[in-house]
C-alpha cells in the first residue's frame, strides 16, 4: 500500500457546510485523490457508481464526467442545494436523500465513497449483500487492515474472515489526515474490494455469525478447546476429534477463513446451537487486537 502524495493543505469547504460530528463528516478534498479513487474502479459509460456520502459533490462531480449512470446518497440535508446544482448539470446523476443503511440500494455495477467513518464497517457489509464488480472506499486505515488481514495477521478477525469469504481486497493507499476538511485524528486508507462467488459454502449465515463471534472471543486459544466450550460434551468432542490435527492445534487468530467453513459445517450436522456471545465481551476481546 502506498503513500499518498506531498504534504499540502486541503481546500476549503464551501462557504456555510458545517461539517457534523454526528455523521462523522470528514471531507476528502485532494483532487488528485479523488481522480485516484474514480481510475482505481476503472469507471467507463457501461458503469452505474452508486456514491455513499455525497456531502459537498467533489468527487460525485468526477464519478458523472467518467461513468454513464452515478446514484449519490446524502444524509445530510445542508448539501441539498449543491448536490441538486450537480444533477442539473449532469443528466446521469441522481441524488437520493436519506440514510444509507436504511435505504434500498438501486442496481450498480461498481461502488466509489469516502464512507463516513462512523457507520463505515456496516456500510461494507451492506454493500456485499448485493451484486457487483468492484468497490474502491475510503475508510479508517485500521478498519481496512482489519478487513484485508490474513490469517496471525495484527487485526485478522471476524470481519476479515466474514467480508473475505464474499470478496477480494487489497489495500491501495494511505492519507493522511491533512487531506480531509475537517482533518480526522488518525490515516485513512484507500481498500479496492472486488466481489466474487462465495469463495466456500457455509450451512447458514446466522450461524456462521455466531460461530465466528463464538471463536474470536477465545482468539489465542487452540481452536479445539475453544469448540469444547460449546457444551454437550460428547458431540463436542467428536467434532473436535473429527477436525486436522493441525487444524485443531492452531490458534483461532490463525484459522483460515475456509476453515472456518468447515468447522461450520461440522457444528450444523451435529445439530449443536452454538449461543450468541454479548457485545461487551465481543468489544472486550476486540481491543486486544
Amino acid at each position: 500500500m502506498k503513500g499518498g502524495p506531498t504534504r499540502r493543505a486541503a481546500a476549503a469547504l464551501p462557504a456555510g457546510v458545517v461539517p457534523r460530528q454526528e455523521y462523522g463528516q470528514s471531507f476528502l478534498m485532494t483532487r488528485e485523490i479523488l481522480e485516484r479513487s474514480c481510475e482505481y474502479a476503472d469507471l467507463g459509460r457501461e458503469d452505474t457508481v452508486l456514491e455513499i456520502g455525497a456531502g459537498i459533490g467533489n468527487l460525485t462531480e468526477l464519478l458523472a464526467l467518467r461513468a454513464g449512470r452515478v446514484f449519490a446518497i446524502e444524509i445530510d440535508r445542508q448539501f441539498a442545494p449543491i448536490l441538486a446544482r450537480l444533477q442539473a448539470r449532469f443528466g446521469n446523476l441522481e441524488v437520493l436523500c436519506g440514510n444509507a443503511l436504511e435505504l434500498s440500494f438501486p442496481a450498480f455495477d461498481k461502488a466509489v465513497a469516502n464512507l463516513p467513518y462512523k457507520a463505515a464497517l456496516p456500510l461494507i457489509l451492506k454493500l456485499l449483500d448485493h451484486d457487483f464488480a468492484v468497490a474502491v472506499l475510503v475508510v479508517q486505515q485500521r478498519l481496512a487492515r482489519r478487513l484485508a488481514a490474513r490469517p496471525g495477521q495484527e487485526g485478522y478477525s471476524r470481519i476479515s474472515v466474514t467480508v473475505q469469504r464474499l470478496a477480494r481486497l487489497r489495500l491501495l493507499e494511505t492519507i493522511k489526515p491533512h487531506h480531509f476538511s475537517p482533518p480526522p485524528t488518525v490515516d485513512s486508507a484507500m481498500l479496492k474490494i472486488s466481489k466474487s462467488r462465495p469463495r466456500f459454502a457455509i450451512p447458514s449465515e446466522d450461524e456462521f455469525r455466531l460461530l465466528l463471534d463464538f471463536l474470536f472471543v477465545r482468539r489465542e486459544w487452540p481452536a479445539g478447546e475453544a469448540l469444547r466450550h460449546l457444551g454437550r460434551q460428547a458431540e463436542v468432542r467428536r467434532i473436535a476429534a473429527g477436525l486436522p490435527a493441525a487444524l485443531a492445534r492452531r490458534k483461532v487468530c490463525q484459522v483460515s477463513p475456509e476453515e472456518f467453513g468447515l468447522i461450520a459445517s461440522r457444528i450444523h450436522q451435529a445439530g449443536l446451537a452454538i449461543p450468541a456471545v454479548p457485545d461487551e465481551l465481543k468489544r472486550k476481546a476486540q481491543k486486544h487486537f
